[in-house]
């Protein structure tokens, strides 16, 4: 983060005794950050009291950097000053590094005389940071316990509600930020988001236009509004409002797909093909110019799989066996941390990892190493002893492949599965975790065909009663074309549930966001579905991880989604997820 970014983030926060909520960009996460900028502990020295004066003016400054060592430099003198551990965190946070920041604000607040609501809304920013929204929205109900008409913790809190899709208590909380400082553009957009994805697109467009009218530059709120006009096939209007974008920001993709989308509607084949490519080219521009760098890796500890789920891709697997050494495992986050692949670490990708012999090793190893780990189980191969040792590993996130709220709903597609035994194993690892009380965060991923708020409803009711777990709805994906479900699309030759548009074909975010690693070694293109790895680009026993990212393989992969043509790539030809805008 450059200093124009820190002065940007400051700026949005604000004077911290106005509450004034921040900017809010619609469709993150994100939130806005407040600080303690004057004062000092009464019971500190005079060096101290200078130190700390001279830190907050050095933050001012945007000389981040130098005013971390100054308030490393008191904390050597007195561990526990609430105000230096309050920036240290902050200054963390600056740097995304959301784990640290967590840890110095959380003992700000433990050991902070004077109740501050700034300290807990920033834990509960570092929290969203690191993707634990339940804790977050805790930390922001602190901060307006103390203070009821903070307005930027209510903003906040809103952030934290959305990845969970309680799109209703967003809107709440958003309302009540809006109450609080009426025409704010920031409110005003997030409240037209939430209400784009909710379907209500007359109400949305209200909001979206109120926030241009306030703040003509928020272009997320800009293209928020172009979708709502597309699906309300103004498609005109939705072209007029994109065009802006496209003239101060040429570059921006999200919008020439948009453009492509609204062209492709109004039945102008050149101009929509034309946006398409356009919006190609500048997604693998963007890549490139970042040094094809991804933000997470996936895993393989276990090829072997003790289940045969109806939406997976297993009868294409060329065997059911082998684990990952130790010694190969210790190799691969060697290569991911040379690569800066600290953030997210899953390992999964194929296989029931908890099938590992040495599983617990693994994850306490990463966990050791400092890597984000999460792990994604079908959650059969536990017992309550092995409950209790997966709540000591400090993962960050354990994700179940589970859906069904009785016998038949559960084993109906997680065949081989028995009901009882699942929810009692996740019941027990709920238990385990709240009784190390930690921060481990349970998700459930219910994959399902049927009414999909009906099954999720009756999911998340369900599992209530077994602990703490939030339900991720998806639909299933054909990845490679391996599955027979959904309906039957002559063209493609492919059945899906989702409309497969060969013709809006954009940059698939699998391939550019993320790197996968096998047992054995080998490395594919695409972390999450290759089962069979048909996008093996390389080897880490033969090569980096680095080469391998930047080598001819993935090159060659990549410039057929610039061409808008992957009919001769395997798996990607017969794959339902690259298409369509779900990759924006």
């Amino acid at each position: 983060m450059n200093r124009k970014q820190r002065r940007a983030l400051e700026k949005k926060g604000g004077n911290p005794t106005a509450r004034q909520p921040g900017q809010f960009t619609p469709g993150s996460t994100g939130g806005t950050l407040s600080h303690l900028l004057a004062g000092t502990p009464s019971n500190t020295g005079p060096s101290i009291a200078e130190a700390m004066a001279r830190g907050y003016a050095l933050y001012r400054e945007g000389r981040c950097g130098a005013a971390e060592k100054l308030f490393d430099q008191i904390l050597a003198r007195q561990p526990e000053n609430a105000e230096s551990l309050h920036m240290k965190g902050v200054l963390r946070y600056l740097e995304n590094d959301f784990n640290n920041a967590v840890q110095f604000i959380e003992k700000a607040e433990q050991l902070q005389i004077k109740k501050d609501p700034n300290i807990p809304n920033n834990l509960g920013l570092a929290l969203v940071g690191m993707k634990n929204f339940r804790e977050a929205r805790h930390a922001f109900d602190r901060a307006l316990s103390l203070a009821p008409d903070f307005a930027q913790a209510w903003h906040n809190k809103a952030a934290a509600l959305i990845p969970d899709e309680r799109y209703e208590d967003a809107i709440t909380a958003l309302k009540k930020a809006a109450g609080l400082l009426p025409d704010h553009p920031e409110t005003e957009a997030a409240l037209g988001d939430i209400l784009l994805r909710l379907g209500q697109h007359q109400t949305a467009e209200t909001h979206l236009r109120r926030a241009l009218e306030l703040k003509p530059s928020l272009t997320d709120a800009r293209a928020n509004l172009a979708a709502c006009l597309i699906e309300q096939i103004r498609l005109d209007e939705a072209v007029g409002e994109l065009a802006k974008i496209i003239e101060a920001e040429p570059a921006h993709a999200k919008s020439w797909f948009m453009r492509g989308t609204a062209e492709a509607l109004a039945g102008r084949k050149d101009d929509s093909t034309n946006a398409f490519q356009m919006a190609r080219e500048l997604q693998v521009q963007e890549f490139e110019q970042r040094g094809f760098q991804r933000e997470k890796v996936y895993i393989q500890l276990s090829r072997r799989c003790n289940l045969r789920c109806t939406m997976c891709g297993h009868h294409i697997w060329e065997s059911n066996e082998g684990f990952m050494t130790m010694e190969l495992f210790e190799r691969a986050l060697d290569e991911c941390a040379a690569n800066g692949l600290f953030d997210i670490v899953i390992l999964a990708a194929q296989g029931e990892p908890f099938l590992h012999p040495k599983i617990f090793e693994f994850l306490e190893y990463a966990v050791g190493r400092g890597f984000h780990v999460g792990i994604v189980s079908n959650g059969t191969p536990f017992t309550e002893e092995r409950a209790e040792r997966l709540a000591g590993t400090g993962i960050d996130f354990m994700q179940f492949s589970f859906a069904g709220w009785d016998k038949e709903s559960y084993e109906t597609t997680y065949v081989g599965g028995k009901f009882e035994q699942v929810t009692q194993n996740l019941r027990h690892i709920a238990d385990a975790l709240q009784k190390k009380r930690s921060r481990t965060q349970l998700t459930v991923k219910a994959v399902t065909s049927t009414d999909s708020a009906d099954f999720v409803r009756k999911t998340q009711e369900f599992l209530d009663d077994l602990g703490d777990f939030r339900v991720l709805p998806v639909t299933p994906n054909n990845f490679g074309g391996t599955m027979k479900i959904g309906k039957y699309d002559e063209e493609t030759e492919l059945y899906s549930y989702r409309d497969v548009k060969h013709s809006s074909l954009s940059v698939c975010k699998i391939l550019t966001q993320s790197v996968g690693i096998y047992f054995d070694g080998r490395v594919t293109a695409c972390g999450c579905y290759d089962a069979n790895g048909q996008l093996e680009i390389g080897n880490i026993t033969q090569e980096s991880l680095k080469d391998i990212m930047q080598g001819k393989k993935f090159r060659r992969i990549l410039k057929a989604f610039e061409k808008g043509s992957v009919g001769h790539i395997p798996l990607c030809n017969k794959c339902d997820d690259p298409y369509g805008t779900a990759n924006f």
